[in-house]
């Protein structure tokens, strides 16, 4: 082995000193460059990122930050305040770790001014604690929602003062929601959110939480029957339909991939009154002209008294008196009652509100079609000689192509929108545009960092690729000087004299004896032989 390392450094040494000092020169310098331009490269990508751990209260609370962070051997940057304290992401966990076993938060759970975690924490400022680690834990769970980007919750929670007022009041969430899909964001969507914080609140009811979003819309405002709570009701209720709308609209319209972008604007005419109706129905029972006989009374009277005659003056006597004699009187009396049950049928209709007017309602749509230009393929004589300048100036805004396309197009869009909406071909506007797109010509893009670093790289690999060819030229010029210079058969005899009078000696000897000369000639002198031979051939061929 060690002989085997010596062969190597040997041909090494000999390839060295092969080349000239300039040239050794030169590749010593290409190799320099290499290597710092490789050390930047790796310094470069190799940096360690360093995120925010903890924003420090004040310089005290700093200064123990420090010499924890140094006791733990956990590198550290710190801000020019002497406040913000940043670790290597690798060691973000242990420095996390490390500063809530020493009751210090990280900045996700700090509370800004109200505790410097030292032995003078009250209960007070420890429910403080617990309130914003609930704020910052509900956010993450609200901002795992797939339609929610980020979420900013205020809690109040009463303080536990030990009076039976404190234990029974609800704390209240204010929540404020950045959604990415408001249209698909319902307010159940919103009521779901309300019971989860009410449950981890620990509360009965969701009355004290209050939703909205970040465009100032209302989602859920508790569990409250106020004017504002129908209100945002009926209102969501209608732009929920009317997204509804948008989309059909939307999906029908990009479906003919005629055009690229579709903008859709409806006004749904909703009635939110509730409607119950209610009819009675009576009907006899079958055969009869009346319904069941629920209860009959009948009375009956019969009475006569005193002298009877004929009716009128004829048997009166002379001039008479009326007197009350009690005699000749007569009562009959009668009287009957019945109730009967009837046939009756009650239909009652109830009518939710929120029901859409199609004949009244309107659904207006703008597609617009985008035409491509590149500033490569445009050519100024076909634009009456305008620079790319001018014709990008002169054509920015849409054009209204409503007027001037097929009407047979425009009636077969105006009933894709109808069967889509259910609303009448009447109350249906559509309008169509072109917009152009321009694409400047980008030329050669490329930064000024790109380009030291291509000319970088080019200057390297010409300097090998210098270093390679000239040293390949030197191993050519040093074979040609080594080559021995071509000898005539009669020159090379005289330089051996011996060896010409042993040739000498071959013609007078025997076959076997000439053998053996030549073979001995041949072992002593193989130079000679060869360039002899050499010789030889190349006189038989001139």
């Amino acid at each position: 082995m060690p002989e085997r390392l010596k062969a190597i450094l040997d041909r090494a040494k000999e390839w060295w000193n092969r080349f000239t000092t300039k040239q050794k020169t030169m590749i010593v310098a290409v190799a320099a460059g290499a290597l710092v331009t490789l050390a930047v490269l790796v310094m470069i990508f190799s940096q360690p990122k360093y995120i925010t751990l903890v924003t420090a209260d004040d310089t005290k609370q700093a200064a123990e930050i420090r010499d924890l962070l140094e006791e733990n051997s956990i590198d550290y940057q710190l801000s020019e305040d002497a406040l913000v304290f940043k670790v290597r992401e690798a060691d973000q966990q242990d420095a996390r770790l490390l500063l809530a076993a020493n009751g210090v938060q990280a900045d996700d759970y700090t509370i800004d001014k109200v505790t410097d975690s030292s032995f003078t924490t009250t209960e007070s400022d420890k429910q403080k604690k617990y309130v914003t680690y609930m704020e910052k834990k509900l956010e993450k769970d609200l901002a795992s929602i797939e339609s929610v980007n980020w979420a900013r919750i205020t809690l109040h929670v009463p303080e536990d003062d030990g009076t039976l007022l404190a234990s029974q009041e609800d704390s209240t969430a204010s929540i404020l929601l950045e959604l990415n899909d408001p249209e698909h964001f319902t307010k159940d969507n919103a009521a779901f959110i309300a019971k989860i914080i009410s449950a981890a609140l620990g509360n009965e009811t969701t009355e004290g939480i209050v939703i909205m979003d970040s465009t100032g819309m209302m989602l859920y405002a508790g569990e409250d029957e106020t004017v504002m709570g129908i209100a945002t009701s009926q209102l969501t209720l209608k732009q929920q339909a009317e997204a509804s709308v948008r989309t059909a609209v939307k999906n029908v319209i990009l479906g003919t991939n005629m055009y690229d972008n579709v903008e859709v604007g409806t006004n749904l005419n909703m009635d939110f009154s509730t409607i119950d109706d209610t009819i009675h129905t009576y009907t006899p029972v079958e055969g009869g002209s009346q319904g069941v006989l629920s209860e009959h009374r009948s009375y009956s009277s019969d009475s006569t008294g005193g002298e009877s005659g004929v009716p009128g003056t004829d048997s009166n006597d002379g001039t008479t008196y009326v007197t009350q004699d009690n005699e000749n009187y007569s009562q009959s009396v009668t009287e009957e009652e019945s109730h009967y049950l009837p046939n009756e049928r009650i239909t009652t209709t109830n009518t939710p509100p929120g029901a859409i007017d199609y004949t009244t309602s309107t659904v207006s749509v703008s597609a617009i079609n985008y035409v491509i230009l590149n500033e490569d393929d445009y050519k100024a004589e076909d634009h009456e000689g305008l620079s790319w300048k001018e014709y990008k100036i002169a054509n920015a805004q849409p054009v209204d192509v409503t007027e001037t396309i097929d009407a047979a197009t425009l009636v077969r869009l105006q009933n894709l929108v109808a069967n889509a909406t259910g609303i009448s071909t009447e109350n249906v506007t559509v309008g169509l545009f072109e917009q152009n797109i321009y694409f400047d010509s980008e030329g050669f893009n490329m930064s000024l960092t790109d380009l030291l670093q291509i000319i970088l790289i080019l200057v390297i690999l010409a300097l090998l690729a210098f270093v390679i060819i000239r040293s390949l030229h030197s191993e050519r010029q040093e074979e040609v000087e080594d080559e021995p210079e071509e000898l005539s058969v009669e020159q090379l005899l005289e330089s051996q004299p011996e060896e010409t009078e042993s040739l000498e000696n071959i013609e007078m000897d025997e076959g076997s004896e000439t053998k053996k000369l030549i073979e001995e000639f041949v072992e002593a002198n193989p130079e000679a032989a060869a360039n002899l031979l050499r010789n030889w051939l190349n006189d038989d061929f001139a």
